[in-house]
């Protein structure tokens, strides 16, 4: 391997690290603007109640225009945060490009400043990423009047609609944790920001050494060399994309200005470079393009950390004995000895477990580490109001979370990992599989479930399936989804998301074969789901039910909740 062909790697190596860190700082940033704008705003309201239990209708006008001015000024910040991130990246790219060019031979110095350049070139390839930032902000807002108004015109008091108003982006049961798919924006911003400035400021240094060089300069593409790259990266690296013209007899190196750029060819977050390229390089022998990449290659296989398969306790082809071995003389009385005889049962002694006063019913914390998917913590709430049944299948619930401890991952972060696609499924599997262990326990009681507005959706997309055609109540669901936990511990759920995208289902008409059911036992429904709401009275509960199906609003207050119920009762259509 040549002198520049171990320089550039170098180079490489070192400009992938500073990216992280770029990304990683500007993620911090835009994540702690939008967590200081959900207390601001929770403390809006907060305030906003004085002396009044609920809020009136009058005071919506006033209100909103407080909470835009907010939203505004937070938007100002996260937009400020990304253009010194961009103006800092744009920079690190210039000083890429210029010091591969140094290793070769030729010397550009560096632009100072970001404010120095075609500010024009740089606005027009951002131009497609218009404030995405903002655009968080906006989307939130909307949620922020649609539940504002419903919980007013509902009479509910000032926290319980602020409440609402947390469930709908800003955060995820109250003030406990940010929600996901806020932080899953703001890493596409942060990833896709840096990459793109940091390609342009390359593309800013490549035209300054135009004027300098007396020979042509190419674009050599370059990929992250992992089993992770993209179909269509691997083929603008190979000259097989015919959207992009290689040169001849070079394959992957292009002319400038015609040939493919990092996330406006490819897709967000994407991890390929494009380096300088002379081909007076390849005809001195100081470089050979393709073993370049195949060093790469073999760089990457050298670090990269192996997978060991995880050890199972059991490996059947039926889940049932395993959840029978683990509630056999389980404390089903005591909740916290409960939660620690099943984790210590499943080989996850080392996971801490505990009630704690909080919003939700239970939580795991969770992270994504050297390839594998962890458990942080596993908690119950405290002073739970529901009756001790719904309690007990809360555990379960966590507890089938918890289940996927250690098992292989290949995303790099949880957020990475818990894509939305991949929240729903979980989340469809971890109650079903509640709701089954609950039975396999003794417990007969009815149940209105948590996560109804999936269920609804999955269980008939899944019931169209042969391997759940037999299945009526959630229950019987909970029973085949169990294997993912209780046979393997998959963490990714590749094969159940790919049998729910692949079914499709009209929610509206769909439901329609229930809606007589509902409106004729809407009393008892009402009160079923005021056992998993005690905060809401069955009179609010009832109305809800009314003014949601007589619109066949299928997003509306109790829909989904009266929807679930008819379901398990009359069975799974």
């Amino acid at each position: 391997m040549s002198k520049l062909e171990k320089d550039i790697l170098q180079l490489l190596t070192q400009n992938d690290k500073k990216r992280l860190t770029a990304e990683a700082k500007l993620l911090k940033q835009l994540l702690k603007i939008y967590d200081d704008c959900r207390k601001d705003l929770y403390i809006q309201f907060i305030e906003a109640q004085g002396k009044q239990n609920t809020l009136r209708l009058e005071q919506l006008e006033a209100l909103l225009k407080d909470i835009e001015k907010n939203m505004k000024s937070y938007t100002n910040l996260a937009t400020k945060a990304r253009q010194k991130a961009i103006d800092g990246s744009f920079l690190m790219g210039q000083q890429l490009g210029s010091d591969i060019l140094a290793a070769g031979g030729v010397k550009v110095s560096l632009i100072e400043s970001a404010g120095q350049i075609n500010r024009g070139m740089v606005e027009a390839l951002f131009g497609n990423i218009p404030q995405l930032s903002g655009k968080v902000q906006t989307d939130v807002l909307f949620r922020i009047r649609d539940e504002l108004t419903r919980g007013a015109i509902m009479g509910e008091s000032i926290p319980k609609i602020a409440k609402r108003i947390f469930g709908t982006g800003l955060t995820q049961d109250g003030m406990k944790k940010p929600f996901d798919s806020i932080k899953t924006r703001c890493e596409v911003i942060a990833r896709t920001e840096t990459i793109k400035a940091s390609d342009a400021g390359y593309e800013d240094l490549a035209a300054k050494a135009e004027d300098i060089l007396g020979e042509e300069l190419y674009d050599a593409w370059i990929t992250a060399h992992d089993e992770r790259v993209d179909a269509e990266c691997r083929s603008i690296e190979n000259g097989t994309d015919n959207r992009f013209k290689s040169i001849a007899e070079h394959p992957g190196v292009y002319e400038r200005r015609k040939g493919p750029r990092p996330v406006i060819s490819t897709h967000p977050r994407c991890r390929c470079r494009r380096i300088p390229y002379l081909l007076s390089w390849e005809e001195n022998g100081q470089i050979n393009l393709n073993k370049l990449r195949e060093s790469g290659r073999d760089n990457q296989k050298q670090t990269k950390k192996t997978v060991k398969p995880v050890k199972q306790k059991q490996q059947v082809d039926n889940p049932v004995p395993e959840i029978n071995r683990l509630l056999s003389n389980a404390p089903i009385n005591d909740r916290q000895q409960l939660v620690k005889h099943l984790l210590d049962e499943s080989g996850l002694s080392h996971i801490p477990a505990g009630l704690e006063p909080m919003s939700q019913w239970g939580y795991c914390s969770l992270r994504v580490e050297n390839g594998r998917f962890h458990v942080n913590e596993l908690r119950l709430k405290q002073n739970d109001a529901r009756p001790y049944h719904y309690q007990i299948k809360t555990a379960f619930h966590e507890l089938t979370h918890a289940r996927a401890d250690g098992s292989p991952t290949r995303a790099r972060t949880i957020h990475e990992h818990m894509t939305p696609d991949l929240r729903e499924a979980e989340e469809t599997v971890a109650e079903t599989v509640a709701h089954f262990m609950l039975k396999e326990a003794g417990i007969q009681e009815e149940i209105c479930p948590s996560y109804s507005n999936l269920l609804v959706n999955n269980l008939p997309k899944l019931k169209q399936l042969q391997e759940f055609r037999d299945c009526a109540k959630i229950t019987d669901f909970g029973k085949i989804l169990s294997k993912y936990r209780y046979i393997d511990r998959d963490s990714e759920l590749i094969t159940l998301r790919s049998q729910l995208a692949s079914q499709q289902i009209d929610l509206v008409g769909y439901s329609s074969q229930y809606k007589d059911y509902i409106f004729n036992n809407i009393d008892s429904i009402a009160a079923k789901i005021a056992e998993n709401n005690p905060s809401t009275s069955v009179d609010i509960i009832k109305r809800a039910i009314n003014g949601s199906w007589n619109n066949m609003d299928v997003n509306g207050p109790g829909f989904t909740d009266s929807l679930i119920v008819a379901m398990n009762r009359l069975g799974v259509k």
